[in-house]
């Protein structure tokens, strides 16, 4: 084990947590754990490997152990002495904890690991383009705060947070006029909005919104989107015919779909190039009607917290997720869990605004799973996907190339 592969690191670690541990094995991973407490640069390369959660669980199965060694820790006794053999075997294993250090940054001796200073891709930011009724386009990329535009009674800012607010005057509500603004984010940025009614949108990169700039009068709140958003819907209350006050509707369509809520957090993926819409609910429920070409309701499902609606050529599938997962891109992660590289690499290109070619077809199926932060510099991205042989990288200019492994 001068040189341990992943396999074999985490066949020792599991028959530790499993209790099937020989007492040397118990020594060997807790000291080579102890190790490595005080080697940041180690531990970050084993949570490169995805092997975070497994880390977690040895520190808390190492605390216990500790802890119990500590009651009966008296001079003479076998838990003092073998407290000294786990010392012991920290400096016997030191050729153990440089072999997998040296393991790990051997797979990084690639190109994702040798991108210069210069070539390197920042991430994307705040950015977007609001567009107003007059077709007046407002960039807020630009570091304008407070109030930009007014449209109709309904005054619209800016905050230093990067959140566009709409604000409607009492003169909208009892006698409104409806205009319609669209907000849209280009490759590399994302932005977000604060609806008439309330309603929170997180608009990711290379996507489009329309709505209206007040809701007030109208029997329904409906916006359309294009690209990918996430919605927390405000709850709000209107006179039905017959008088009595009932949730207003809202909304989302997209080319293919039509999601109906009443107030809940849903996430609705969108973009052509991955194929099918998709739309994740996180809380609540919502009515999603799939749409033909003449636009009218075709099949429709309604799904339940941790469902993901899928539209096929058949209809619609309804999938059990993480929701969590599926909206991770709003908290500012990448979060892949079996996804193929081809899925993985438009979202690469839209967030960092890249052009992705595969050197060969074969690779956009590879899969990979791990997580990362979307505030990095992409070629700290391609190394955590290198350090699993997935792929290999070349960055020239805003062209990143995928090669195998």
């Amino acid at each position: 084990m001068a040189h341990p592969t992943k396999e074999e690191f985490l066949e020792i670690t599991d028959k530790y947590l499993n209790n099937t541990a020989s007492v040397e094995e118990v020594e060997v991973v807790e000291a080579y754990y102890q190790l490595f407490s005080t080697e940041p640069e180690v531990l970050e390369k084993i949570a490169e490997l995805g092997l975070d959660p497994l880390e977690k669980k040895m520190r808390a199965k190492i605390s216990e152990r500790i802890k119990e060694l500590e009651r009966v820790n008296l001079p003479g006794t076998r838990s003092y002495q073998l407290w000294y053999r786990l010392a012991g075997a920290a400096i016997v294993l030191i050729s153990l904890s440089v072999g997998l250090y040296f393991y790990v940054n051997r797979s990084s001796q690639y190109s994702a690991m040798n991108i210069v200073a210069e070539n390197d891709i920042k991430p994307g930011k705040n950015s977007a383009v609001l567009t107003l009724a007059n077709g007046k386009q407002i960039s807020l990329t630009d570091g304008i705060d407070g109030k930009i535009a007014d449209e109709k009674g309904t005054a619209i800012t800016k905050t230093k947070s990067g959140q566009l607010i709409y604000d409607i005057s009492e003169l909208q509500r009892d006698k409104p006029e409806v205009s319609f603004n669209m907000l849209t984010t280009p490759k590399g940025g994302q932005f977000q909005v604060q609806l008439p009614d309330g309603t929170i949108v997180w608009l990711n990169a290379a996507s489009v919104i329309k709505f209206p700039t007040t809701f007030s009068g109208m029997p329904e709140r409906k916006v359309v989107l294009s690209g990918e958003a996430y919605f927390e819907v405000a709850r709000v209350a209107v006179k039905g015919a017959d008088g009595k006050h009932i949730s207003m509707p809202f909304i989302v369509e997209t080319e293919k779909q039509r999601v109906e809520v009443l107030g809940t957090h849903f996430n609705i993926n969108a973009y052509h190039d991955e194929g099918s819409d998709n739309t994740t609910l996180l809380e609540g429920s919502v009515r999603v009607a799939m749409l033909n070409l003449k636009g009218e309701k075709s099949a429709q499902v309604i799904l339940k917290p941790n469902q993901q609606s899928v539209l096929t050529t058949n209809g619609i599938r309804v999938n059990q997720v993480d929701a969590e997962q599926a909206v991770a891109w709003k908290s500012g992660l990448f979060m892949f869990e079996g996804e193929s590289l081809d899925y993985i690499m438009k979202k690469i290109a839209r967030w960092y605004d890249v052009d992705i070619h595969f050197e060969n077809e074969e690779l956009k199926q590879k899969i990979y799973s791990g997580s990362f932060s979307r505030f990095t510099n992409v070629s700290q991205v391609l190394q955590k996907i290198e350090l699993t042989h997935t792929a290999r990288f070349n960055v020239k200019g805003r062209k990143i190339t995928l090669y195998k492994y």
